[in-house]
């Protein structure tokens, strides 16, 4: 390997130095001025794949580099590792601190991922990589860092346009690089690169006599984040992107040829044999469906059956999706390898070293093809490099988790199926599903419900639609799960639709997620709004197959004119409703119904998302007898809880896991309302009566803060107008109604015992005693 420096300007310097620049545009690293320190976002990235462990030792730093450079060649990972540890050495023997040692750790792998990664693969070949440091002064840790570059397998050249003083402090025997003594006078201060190759490409357009002939000098563009300043160019439209993407993915053998094969548009050509659609070796024969409606509804399940099971009986390999594709998880996320980008070649070279490996070279090609035909389409409409390499990374995780399911043993004369059944698809499901309808894949999407119309506009999508509706289908895999519906069930759903569609009237737990919207009323309006049915409140709506339901929160504080009972006769009243259940007094006694709470808060609480599959299949969970959607229910709004972080200290001092094990530890009373709450109709309720001068809980404010998310009616009444949950929140305060005196030391009677709380009808005066 060459590590040279040059410090002195001259023609044959720069000949060298634009021959030596133009044969690094196609695998190098090109570094202006300095090589700049990792920033807060770089930092943040490396310790999420690292953590935060640190040793000073070779065999640590090789692991790390396992997990950090997956395109390393193992021979380079142990080579740096070792060198790392001879600086480590070197360090303690100056007495440097760990944290100093630690630093250097750091910075060296941030550099070795951020701005020399993409060289990773080319290390050891007979044309190596080239790296060319452009600066004024070179640093020690730069120096000592390329040093071990050049050892692994990269030329390096070191351009000192101020001179060569300052490199001779840091070695004085040159015993890193080598003096290239070619110049012959000082370089000029506004000397560069960039300056000369333009020069020199501009001289190639214009075609001079002095030069020889030969192809325009292409300008590199750096790698990383040092590109030039500037406004920058539409991603899509940057020069060179096409020639750059076009040397690293080899164009494979076959291309698509979709649904022009087929002799009748229908998705019943999906059982037609791979061999018997086409014998061109040019092409790979697939299809590419969207089907809406159904042509018949009482045969649809049944036509979806058979396709199904004929498939199957063939030997094809089928992935069947319903509903919503799960989209990715922080785990999944956390496995694509990827950093910040300043260019689109960039960018689409990097993600890509993320796509499956195949035994079927062909398949990885079409892969590969399949990944920058959908990315350089989504470029066209997102210009930002941020949110661009945001949706690659969703997709790029549904490729890896969905490949062992499509392309398991698969050949070459193979063809998978992908068949799609949804009400509606998201951008990533969309990208995902353009992607597939690029390889050798039959791709079905269903979308039975008219109601619930899929847009995908796509080239070479097949739209089929049938004139009939089907809701609620579930994609038929056996005769398990098979049901058919007859003609008199059809009607019945039919008039089901009638009714309750745009009428106003719902039926029986119609709706399965709902949101609470507290509505601010006078102190009058609550015994007016306390027996009516949501549906009769104002601002009640239903969107979206979700209901918005505007619930009463409130803290009545004193007492009106100072009088007692008929303060505690409007308590009465209120309480006398079925659905009402009444706190005699703060706190509430909260009695252990779950045993393991909070252990099981702590276990299935992490990173702020309580792990809800994990959690229930706890044998110690406590809401398994209750229906999905009242458990998804209770979940949403914890979940919603700890997002808004309405009590103090969520996410600080542990409130978090308080909150969770509160909520596993609901009596039997509360779930049994919630299992029966229809969000359409009568809410549950709860009154808190709060005399004394005892200090609510912690306990208090979480149970009155999730009764008013999930959906209840909550009055706290105070007579002594004292702080109650409000000094736990910071967020979400129930709505005050200063009505009168404030009131201490009493003591809340029977309400059975008290005269006058409700009229009496004409039997209860006839048959009355005394």
């Amino acid at each position: 390997m060459y590590f040279v420096r040059v410090f002195k300007d001259g023609p044959r310097v720069q000949a060298v130095l634009e021959k030596y620049a133009a044969g690094m545009a196609r695998k190098g690293v090109w570094l202006e001025e300095r090589i700049p320190n990792p920033d807060q976002r770089q930092l943040a990235y490396m310790t999420e794949v690292l953590g935060d462990a640190f040793q000073p030792e070779e065999d640590f730093v090789e692991k790390a580099l396992v997990k950090w450079m997956p395109r390393m060649q193992g021979a380079c990972r142990a080579d740096f590792a070792s060198a790392m540890a001879g600086q480590f050495e070197l360090m303690r023997r100056q007495n440097k601190p760990e944290a100093a040692i630690r630093n250097v750790y750091i910075k060296m792998m941030c550099w070795l991922y951020y701005k020399f990664e993409r060289i990773m693969p080319f290390l050891g070949d007979d044309d190596p990589p080239r790296v060319l440091y452009e600066g004024s002064r070179i640093t020690q840790h730069e120096l000592y860092f390329l040093n071990v570059i050049s050892s692994l397998g990269a030329d390096i050249l070191l351009l000192e346009k101020e001179g060569d003083d300052g490199y001779r402090k840091l070695d004085p025997s040159s015993a890193c690089s080598q003096p290239l003594m070619l110049g012959v006078k000082s370089f000029d201060p506004d000397f560069s690169i960039r300056a000369l190759l333009k020069k020199a490409a501009q001289a190639e357009r214009t075609g001079p006599a002095v030069r020889p002939a030969g192809p325009a000098v292409q300008v590199p563009k750096p790698a990383g984040a040092y590109t030039p300043s500037g406004p920058a160019a539409s991603p899509a439209q940057k020069p060179g992107v096409g020639e750059v993407l076009d040397r690293h993915f080899p164009k494979p053998a076959r291309t698509s040829c979709v649904n022009a094969w087929m002799k009748e548009a229908d998705m019943e050509a999906m059982l037609e044999p791979v061999i018997a659609r086409g014998d061109d070796p040019r092409f790979f024969y697939h299809t590419y469906i969207l089907y809406s409606g159904a042509r018949d509804r009482l045969t649809y399940m049944n036509e979806l059956y058979q396709l199904y099971q004929k498939l199957i009986a063939a030997g094809r390999q089928v992935l069947v999706l319903e509903n919503k594709i799960p989209p990715a998880s922080p785990d999944e996320i956390s496995r694509i390898r990827r950093r910040p980008y300043r260019m689109l070649d960039e960018l689409i070279i990097d993600l890509a070293g993320n796509l499956p490996a195949n035994a079927s070279r062909e398949l990885q090609m079409e892969q590969q093809a399949a990944y920058l035909a959908v990315v350089k389409e989504l470029a066209v409409s997102e210009t930002n490099l941020s949110r661009l390499t945001s949706q690659v990374v969703q997709l790029l995780c549904l490729i890896q988790r969905y490949q062992p399911m499509l392309f398991q043993g698969y050949r070459d004369t193979s063809c998978p199926c992908l068949i799609c059944m949804c009400r509606e698809l998201s951008p990533s499901e969309q990208l995902y599903i353009r992607y597939v309808s690029r390889l050798p894949v039959d791709v079905l999407i269903l979308a039975p419900d008219l109601n619930f119309p899929v847009v995908l506009k796509d080239e070479g999508l097949l739209e089929i639609r049938g004139t009939e509706s089907v809701s609620g289908a579930v994609f038929p895999r056996d005769e398990s799960g098979l049901q058919m519906r007859t003609v008199a069930s059809m009607a019945e759903q039919d008039l089901d639709t009638m009714l309750y569609g745009q009428s106003g009237m719902y039926r029986r737990q119609q709706f399965g997620t709902a949101r609470s919207i507290t509505l601010k009323t006078t102190y009058d309006e609550l015994s007016i709004l306390w027996d009516k049915e949501l549906k009769f409140r104002p601002n009640f709506s239903t969107e979206g197959g979700s209901v918005s339901m505007p619930v009463l929160y409130a803290k009545v504080s004193g007492v009106e004119g100072g009088r007692m009972e008929p303060y505690w006769q409007k308590i009465r009243m209120l309480s006398d409703n079925k659905d009402t259940i009444l706190y005699r007094q703060l706190p509430i006694r909260m009695e252990i119904h779950t045993i393991g709470a909070e252990d099981m808060a702590s276990k299935y609480l992490r990173d702020g998302i309580i792990r809800r599959e994990a959690l229930r299949s706890d044998r110690r969970y406590p809401f398994g007898h209750l229906r999905d959607e009242t458990q998804q229910h209770i979940f949403d709004k914890v979940q919603l809880m700890l997002d808004q972080r309405y009590i103090r200290g969520t996410f600080e001092n542990g409130t978090e896991y308080r909150i969770l094990s509160t909520i596993l530890n609901l009596d039997r009373e509360i779930q049994r309302k919630l299992q029966a709450f229809d969000f359409t109709r009568n809410n549950p309720k709860v009154l808190c009566v709060h005399t004394s001068e005892a200090e609510p809980s912690l306990t208090d404010a979480i149970l009155c803060t999730f009764f008013n998310l999930v959906g209840m009616d909550v009055v706290l009444f105070v007579p002594t107008g004292y702080q109650t949950i409000e000094r736990f929140l910071q967020g979400n305060l129930p709505v005050e109604h200063q009505i009168g005196d404030y009131v201490y030391d009493q003591h809340m009677p029977d309400l059975s015992t008290l005269q006058g709380t409700r009229e009496r009808s004409w039997l209860d005066n006839l048959f009355r005693r005394g």
